[in-house]
């Protein structure tokens, strides 16, 4: 069974903190690998693809593109094609890690309760305005903390597991 994991960097508000705002944290794309440790594949937005590379590179773990709904896109100097996540599921990634803004995945997957878990990178900043990750869903589901942590920096890193 495939296991979906999303990692989303809030505001206090509600709204995607741009990574130019994360930077201000001394946050950055690396700070994600303990969340995708275990990850057989992650799951990115264009504009995060290049920071998440790293991951790639350190770690093996292949980096792909989503596109809009729930295909995603695999780059590197060879190849470019389009899988959905059930392809993903059949060549054996089971455990996928969805990182940055991509409201309309994480939307659907909540939605369809294919989201496991959800770690919430919660910034001590008010933004007012800005993208929201989730948008308002069908109805509602419970979720319990798994762990919690508090750095220096004011960040709180939430995560959650479906009840």
């Amino acid at each position: 069974m495939i296991k979906i994991r999303n990692l989303i960097t809030l505001s206090i508000d509600g709204f995607y903190v741009p990574p130019k705002l994360q930077k201000l944290f001394g946050f950055d794309a690396l700070q994600y690998k303990s969340f995708c440790r275990d990850a057989d594949a992650v799951l990115t937005n264009k504009s995060e693809y290049k920071k998440l590379r790293e991951i790639e590179l350190d770690c093996g773990i292949p980096v792909y593109v989503i596109q809009k709904g729930c295909s995603v896109l695999y780059e590197n100097n060879d190849e470019s094609r389009s899988v959905t996540i059930d392809e993903l599921e059949n060549k054996g990634k089971k455990n996928i890690v969805i990182i940055g803004n991509s409201r309309e995945l994480s939307s659907v997957l909540l939605n369809k309760a294919c989201t496991d878990e959800i770690g919430i990178y919660l910034f001590p900043l008010i933004l007012g305005k800005g993208k929201r990750i989730l948008s308002a869903l069908s109805g509602y589901s419970r979720w319990k903390v798994k762990s919690r942590q508090l750095y220096d920096s004011g960040i709180t890193v939430l995560h959650y597991i479906r009840e």
